[in-house]
């Protein structure tokens, strides 16, 4: 059963709606009998008139009239795309993240690089051009094409969106990434005892905690933020103070503030006491403090995910060679274990046919901004029975302060969609920065880090190095943090470690070295090993170190190489001729029985193949040549992710 805006969809007159009922599963006589408590007994006519003459045209012309309206919509999709500062989303893009089926009549037009919000948008192209959106959000608008709209009405939006552009429009503009916690807030009574009883009107800063008297909510589009027995929380306060300084109206009762149940004057108030605090004391919770840790990479994996590369200019010619690499990297690791192949829906039609019918490859579809699933999937923990994911945030290695391309919407939000799209629901949000390849856990407690990446200012700027351990602590189940100076020099990643040091099994590292002098990346193994060479990890024990050599000299980007990268259209980092890239054999994925490394085309290969082979005697290793992966600026284990067994 569902309610309809027919005045939207069907042209009736405004208000005017109707409800749909699936007779099989509702009775029409106890529907009625409902609707006589609350409806009027002095309907307008008129309304009804407007109803059964729109109902009556679409039993009989709506399907061609829907049908009309459909490629109005498909051709403003085409128009809107084409300008400067909107991103339109299609039918790909919301399938691609769950959901069961899209409305072609409906329009969401994306913002991006303008110097307004899409409530700002709202409200302009209202007083401005007389075009009345559906629905505004902060960076998104939304327009209803209906079997009224005409093809001159679609030609005033487009003008219209046009001038805008024209004025607003600027390409260094970026929009911050807001995290809210999308969940409803906690019921703690029902309305209607939270509306009988006493209140009182505060602040909103002295919300938090608090029992909501009253319905509050943003407009547009008109939807509650919370209800009357409801639970005022921190993050919510922050998402009404946030919705403020985007100009949405907040709709509340009273200017002053909020109204929130007088506890201290409401008698039945003990009744629930213990209910609100058994409430604060499981709405927050960490992986540490539930009994979860980030697993060993060698342990046992669930599947491996890999995401497969599009981006024009990050990859030459498309992400076409660098596909290549990237299928024989996932068919190796597809003989000893499953894995997940994520398509960008955009090269999904073109690529699909590689990787249907290959056993232990599942293909999905499922929208990212770029293939490093290392650093924007969620990271996985466990607990000896189940796994879950953390999605902490990615903001590119460095946000608006140096990160690699500017808008990564899709990557910040890829970890929550895809735990949806697995079912893995349990899952942690720090609201903190963190990429995959910029930790090294033993499964043990022990974890290392390069202070060159994680106290970046593009990551974490407000958390002092205490505080990021914390973090660490509380969401890996980390037990012990050791901080080395540096990773591979001119890493683009702010110097991840995990292209310099990887756990071979506790207690046992692979590190990357190089023995030349004149090379910087010298010095930066010089200071990392005296480092490593002293610590000890969560157990006490000091660290075996084998040192493998980077290839020397060091690898330059080509001008072939960088002819076949886009520049200067797509907002990525640009990667010139002689760009120096950071090699290093380090950079190897590891299951259970197999090793994935990487290979160069040069001298240094074979003698790190049987140094890998020496350090994994019981593992099948695989040496591939990865210089096309290279070229995009990471390598195999940045392109791979595990999700690890429940035990």
């Amino acid at each position: 059963m569902s309610s309809v805006s027919f005045h939207k969809t069907a042209s009736s007159l405004t208000q005017s709606s109707v409800l749909l009922m699936h007779t099989g599963m509702f009775s029409r006589y106890d529907v009625q009998k409902s609707l006589n408590i609350i409806n009027t007994t002095s309907p307008s006519h008129i309304l009804i008139a407007s109803i059964d003459g729109a109902r009556s045209y679409m039993a009989t012309e709506g399907k061609a009239a829907q049908e009309r309206t459909y490629d109005l919509a498909k051709y403003a999709r085409e128009e809107v795309a084409k300008i400067p500062g909107f991103v339109v989303e299609g039918k790909e893009h919301f399938l691609a993240h769950g959901c069961y089926d899209y409305d072609n009549s409906k329009l969401v037009i994306g913002l991006d690089h303008l110097d307004i919000n899409g409530f700002d948008l709202y409200y302009l192209i209202k007083k401005q051009f007389n075009i009345q959106f559906e629905l505004a959000e902060t960076y998104a608008v939304l327009a209803i094409f209906a079997i009224g709209t005409k093809k001159e009405h679609v030609d005033r939006l487009v003008a219209a969106l046009k001038e805008i552009s024209k004025e607003h429009y600027h390409p260094d503009v970026t929009y911050p990434i807001h995290h809210f916690d999308a969940s409803f807030p906690f019921m703690l009574i029902r309305p209607r005892a939270a509306f009988h009883a006493p209140g009182k009107v505060v602040p909103l800063e002295q919300c938090d905690g608090a029992i909501s008297k009253e319905q509050v909510m943003c407009y547009p589009p008109g939807i509650p933020l919370i209800c009357p027995g409801e639970v005022w929380t921190s993050e919510l306060i922050a998402r009404v103070k946030h919705y403020q300084t985007t100009g949405v109206t907040i709709l509340s009762s009273y200017p002053e503030g909020y109204e929130i149940v007088d506890t201290a004057n409401w008698k039945r108030f003990p009744v629930y006491m213990k209910r609100l605090k058994d409430y604060y004391e499981n709405r927050k919770t960490t992986p540490s403090g539930d009994g979860y840790r980030m697993p060993f990479e060698g342990d046992k994996h669930q599947a491996t995910v890999v995401l497969l590369p599009f981006r024009k200019d990050t990859w030459r010619e498309d992400g076409t060679k660098a596909r290549a690499n990237f299928r024989e990297v996932i068919l190796a690791i597809a003989q000893h274990e499953k894995v997940i192949v994520g398509i960008h829906p955009s090269i999904y039609d073109r690529v699909i046919k590689d990787y249907e019918n290959i056993p232990n490859v599942q293909p999905i579809s499922i929208r990212y901004n770029d293939s490093w699933a290392r650093d924007n999937m969620a990271l996985f923990v466990n607990n000896g029975k189940s796994v879950r994911s953390v999605d902490f945030r990615f903001n590119a290695w460095g946000g608006e302060y140096d990160g690699l391309y500017k808008n990564y919407r899709d990557d910040d939000r890829l970890a929550s969609v895809f735990a949806k799209r697995t079912k893995m629901i349990d899952y942690y949000v720090p609201g903190f920065v963190l990429e995959g390849g910029s930790i090294a856990v033993d499964g043990e407690g022990t974890c290392i880090v390069t202070e060159a990446c994680l106290l970046s200012p593009g990551r974490n700027p407000t958390f002092s190095k205490a505080e990021i351990e914390e973090t660490l602590k509380d969401y890996l189940g980390i037990e012990k943090l050791i901080w080395v100076p540096h990773g591979i020099y001119e890493d683009e990643t702010d110097e991840h470690i995990d292209n310099m040091v990887a756990f071979v099994r506790p207690g046992v590292l692979a590190m990357a070295w190089c023995d030349d002098p004149e090379d910087p990346q010298y010095d930066y193994c010089q200071q990392t090993y005296a480092v490593l060479s002293k610590a000890t990890d969560a157990k006490g024990r000091a660290f075996e170190i084998h040192k493998i050599l980077v290839p020397s000299p060091a690898l330059y980007m080509s001008k072939e190489e960088s002819k076949g990268i886009s520049k200067g259209r797509y907002g990525a980092k640009s990667r010139p001729e002689g760009a120096r890239l950071a090699a290093s054999y380090i950079n190897f994925y590891q299951g259970k029985d197999f090793v994935v490394m990487p290979g160069f085309g040069v001298k240094e290969d074979q003698p790190a193949y049987q140094a890998i082979q020496s350090l994994f005697p019981h593992k099948k290793v695989y040496q591939i040549n990865t210089r096309e992966i290279l070229l995009g600026g990471g390598n195999i284990h940045c392109i791979t992710m595990q999700i690890p067994e429940a035990k």
